[in-house]
């Protein structure tokens, strides 16, 4: 499968690397070429490159691994838009959101500001006649790749269309191949519920510490009988 991924953080440098040990091929699409080129050097190789927004057009899914925190519509729309990205880019492409909407204060203070809708309604908006999902943002970057905690696959829980079943093969698959289980949640409205669960694990592993014993190595999961 070809990936294209918008962004050259952690995130998005920890998902390239991943689903290229799987086999996948990866571009790495970035504002700023030159600057990622710096920071993403020790990963670039015969199966990861970078690219601009032109690649996405080839590539069989796009992830969002952005920056930038936006608050609003109009913030989001112009984090887009210094990608490049248009509408005949992503037309019936499958979309994995893996942002979230924090801002982290000189505290050290996590809040999220889509408190009605969530920013992956908000990118989804932006984004129209995409095969849109929220997922790959409930779980602390450094386990990316590595989902078993204590002999089991913890979840990934993801939000979308449940009809679109290409889409949804699609999007688990990529889950798996993460190391984690997949679980449908809900349609794009869930996203909400989706950056909240992160908000908490952000919270419990870096602010309170209320998992001080085993620090961020803990996954939020769901278990079946």
């Amino acid at each position: 499968m070809h990936i294209a991924i918008l962004g050259s953080g952690s995130v998005a440098q920890k998902l390239a690397t991943t689903f290229s040990a799987k086999g996948h091929t990866i571009t790495i699409i970035s504002r700023n070429i030159g600057t990622a080129l710096i920071s993403c050097r020790e990963i670039l190789s015969d199966t990861i490159q970078m690219a601009d927004s032109k690649a996405i057009r080839n590539a069989d899914v796009l992830f969002l691994a952005l920056g930038g925190y936006p608050t609003t519509l109009v913030e989001a729309e112009t984090i887009l838009r210094d990608y490049h990205i248009t509408n005949d880019l992503i037309t019936n492409k499958v979309v994995i959101d893996a942002t979230n909407p924090f801002s982290s204060s000189e505290a050290g203070q996590y809040s999220a500001f889509f408190k009605l809708s969530s920013l992956g309604e908000t990118y989804q908006c932006l984004l129209p006649g995409s095969r849109f999902y929220k997922a790959f943002n409930t779980i602390g970057v450094l386990h990316l790749g590595d989902g078993t905690f204590q002999g089991t696959k913890a979840t990934m829980m993801y939000a979308g269309d449940a009809t679109d079943t290409e889409a949804v093969a699609t999007v688990e698959s990529l889950i798996r191949d993460s190391d984690f289980e997949p679980l449908w949640v809900g349609p794009m409205r869930f996203a909400r519920h989706l950056e909240s669960i992160a908000e908490l694990w952000v919270n419990m592993a870096y602010v309170t510490k209320a998992t001080k014993e085993v620090f961020n190595n803990f996954a939020i999961s769901v278990l079946t009988k």
